[in-house]
C-alpha cells in the first residue's frame, strides 16, 4: 500500500509538471523522445537569442570604448575620450560617452523665519527649497539625487549637515549644496571677503557673532573638496533684498548693495551665485525668487549640460529683472559633461541600457527554464524508478 501511494504521488507529480510545462504535452514514449527534442530546439533558441544581444551589446560598447559593468568602480587613468573615471575612490564618478555619471547626492537647505530686528524674515526661501528637493528628487530613474533637506535650520543643525554631507560624499559620487536664505560677507582686512550663510537662530549682526555662528561659505566647499568625490556643484541664492541690515554694527558686513564676495574657483566644482558678487537678489513677489525659480525649470530640461543650465538661467533672470540680477559661476570643471536630465546625443547611452536590460531578462528566462528542467529529470528519474519497482513486484506477484 505504502509503495502504491508513493506510485501515485510521483504519478500526480509527473503530471502536474507537465500540464504546466511550457513544453508540449506527447504521450507515452513518443511524450519522451518529443520532449527531449523540443528542449534541445528550445534551449538553442534562447542561447541564439542571448548570442545576438549580447553581440549588439559587444559591438556598441566597443564602439564607445567602453568596459563590461564591473570595470564601472573600477579606477582608471583620467580622460575626455570613451570611459575616463575622475579620482580613484571605491566608488567614483565617471564619464560614459562624454557624459558624467555617478550616485547623485544633495543637500538643501532654505531658511526664512529670522523674523528679528537685524534679519527680517523671507517669503520665498522655504519654497525654492521645497520646490528644489522635488525637481531633484523627480528626474529620470538614474539621475535622481539623494536628497538631505533642512528647513529653517540653525548654526548647529547646518554645520551638522554639512559634515554629514561630507562623509556620505567620501563613498564617492556626485554632490550638489543648495541654500536659499540670507548671507553676508566680511572683509576683515582682504580684498576679497569671505562669505557667510545665516542660520535662523542668528539674532546679531555683530561680525564676531556672524564670524562664528554663521555656516562658512568656504567651510561647505573644503569640506565637499575634501571628501574627494571628484565633481561638486554649489548654489548659492542668497542676500536677498528684503533681509538688509538695519542695526548693530555692520562693519566689514555687507549691507545696502552689498551682497557675497566672489570666490576662487576650485578643481573639480562649480559655484553658482544668484547674482554677481558684491550685489543683492530680489526674493521675488511669487512663490520663487526669479533664480530659483528659472533654475528649478532649468533643472528639468532634456539635452542640455550644466553649463547650458546656468546660460539659460542667467537669461532669464536677466530678462525677468529687467537686468538688476545677473547670476554668475566660478568653475574649474573638466572631462565630462554633467547632465541632470540627458546630455545632448545620449540617446546611444539609453539604447545601451534597454540593451543589457533585454540581455538579462533573457539570461534570468534561460535560468528559470533550466531549474525546471532539472526539476523535472529528478521528478522522471524518481518516477522511472518507482515505475520499474511496482512492474517487479506486479511480476513476482503473476
Amino acid at each position: 500500500m505504502l509503495r502504491s501511494a508513493k506510485f501515485f504521488k510521483y504519478t500526480l507529480m509527473h503530471r502536474v509538471y507537465l500540464e504546466n510545462s511550457p513544453f508540449p504535452h506527447p504521450n507515452s514514449f513518443l511524450r519522451k523522445i518529443t520532449t527531449v527534442l523540443y528542449k534541445s530546439l528550445d534551449m538553442w533558441n534562447i542561447n541564439m537569442k542571448l548570442l545576438h544581444l549580447n553581440l549588439i551589446f559587444l559591438t556598441v560598447t566597443l564602439s564607445a570604448c567602453m568596459p563590461s559593468d564591473d570595470i564601472l568602480t573600477r579606477s582608471f587613468g583620467q580622460g575626455d575620450r570613451g570611459f575616463a573615471p575622475t579620482f580613484n575612490n571605491d566608488v567614483i564618478t565617471t564619464t560614459i560617452l562624454g557624459e558624467r555619471i555617478g550616485k547623485r547626492y544633495a543637500l538643501v537647505i532654505g531658511n526664512s523665519k529670522y523674523d528679528n530686528q537685524y534679519w527680517s524674515e523671507l517669503p520665498n526661501p522655504v519654497n525654492d527649497a521645497q520646490d528644489m528637493k522635488e525637481a531633484l528628487e523627480s528626474l529620470p530613474d538614474g539621475k535622481k539625487f539623494e536628497v538631505t533637506f533642512l528647513l529653517d535650520a540653525t548654526y548647529r543643525q547646518m554645520e551638522d549637515a554639512v559634515r554629514e554631507f561630507g562623509q556620505k560624499l567620501q563613498g564617492g559620487g556626485i554632490g550638489l549644496f543648495y541654500y536659499a536664505g540670507h548671507g553676508s560677507q566680511i572683509a576683515d582686512n582682504r580684498v576679497e571677503g569671505e562669505n557667510y550663510l545665516i542660520p535662523v537662530d542668528m539674532n546679531s549682526a555683530q561680525e564676531t557673532d556672524v564670524k562664528y555662528h554663521s555656516l562658512s561659505a568656504d567651510y561647505v566647499l573644503d569640506t565637499m573638496k575634501e571628501a574627494g568625490n571628484g565633481f561638486n556643484i554649489i548654489v548659492l541664492d542668497a542676500c536677498r533684498t528684503n533681509g538688509l541690515l538695519t542695526r548693530g554694527k555692520t562693519r566689514g558686513i555687507t549691507r545696502g548693495s552689498g551682497g557675497l564676495a566672489a570666490m576662487k574657483e576650485s578643481e573639480g566644482a562649480i559655484i553658482a551665485f544668484s547674482t554677481v558678487a558684491n550685489t543683492t537678489a530680489l526674493d521675488g513677489n511669487g512663490r520663487n525668487s526669479p533664480y530659483a525659480k528659472s533654475l528649478i525649470e532649468a533643472i528639468k530640461t532634456k539635452d542640455i549640460t550644466l553649463e547650458q543650465v546656468f546660460k539659460q538661467v542667467r537669461t532669464k533672470v536677466k530678462e525677468e529683472t529687467n537686468g538688476q540680477q545677473s547670476p554668475i559661476e566660478y568653475t574649474q570643471l573638466e572631462g565630462g559633461d554633467f547632465c541632470f536630465v540627458s546630455c545632448p546625443g545620449s540617446q546611444g547611452l539609453a539604447e545601451i541600457e534597454r540593451l543589457k536590460q533585454e540581455a538579462r531578462q533573457a539570461r534570468e528566462r534561460a535560468e528559470r527554464e533550466r531549474q525546471a528542467r532539472i526539476e523535472a529529470e529528478k521528478m522522471n528519474q524518481e518516477f522511472s524508478s518507482m515505475e520499474s519497482s511496482s512492474n517487479s513486484q506486479f511480476n513476482h506477484v503473476k
